[in-house]
């Protein structure tokens, strides 16, 4: 018998959207663009991906933000908070912010990206740290990182 996955919940600033992210991301991380800086207003955003499939929206509205409409970043038509991400070029995947979800304490950064864009006073936060984004390539080795990692922790 498969027992059923851990529903992680998650809401924008408002209230108006709601994610469920079904089971454990395929990693976590945070990043350090300066994109993400202006996005959040702070040193980084923080985000856990999942598969698509693993993730709904069972209430309100997203709608584009961001000054680049193909780069996948969707917040609430309402408050306008960044709520997730579907990457460009990465597969079915999305990235939601993991600051949003309820137990938002459990979903600390395994890789850090774009630490050379990374404020001189952040302290690093991750295991792994790459200067840029990681390349795809690297993808399978960190995801089973992060399981290890995962498991590890608990």
């Amino acid at each position: 018998m498969t027992a059923e996955p851990v529903h992680h919940f998650a809401a924008c600033r408002c209230g108006f959207v709601r994610l469920d992210a079904a089971g454990a991301p395929l990693a976590t991380g945070a990043c350090h663009c300066r994109g993400c800086q202006r996005m959040t207003g702070g040193p980084y955003s923080l985000g856990a991906i999942y598969p698509s499939a693993a993730v709904s929206v069972e209430a309100g509205e997203t709608g584009p933000i961001g000054a680049d409409p193909a780069a996948g970043h969707q917040g609430c038509i309402r408050c306008a908070s960044w709520v997730f991400t579907r990457p460009p070029g990465l597969g079915d995947i999305v990235v939601v912010r993991s600051s949003l979800f309820e137990d938002a304490a459990a979903f600390a950064p395994f890789v850090e990206s774009f630490l050379s864009e990374k404020l001189p006073f952040v302290a690093r936060v991750a295991p792994h740290g790459f200067d840029r984004f990681p390349e795809p390539k690297e993808f399978p080795h960190l995801i089973a990182a992060y399981a290890d990692w995962e498991h590890a922790a608990r």
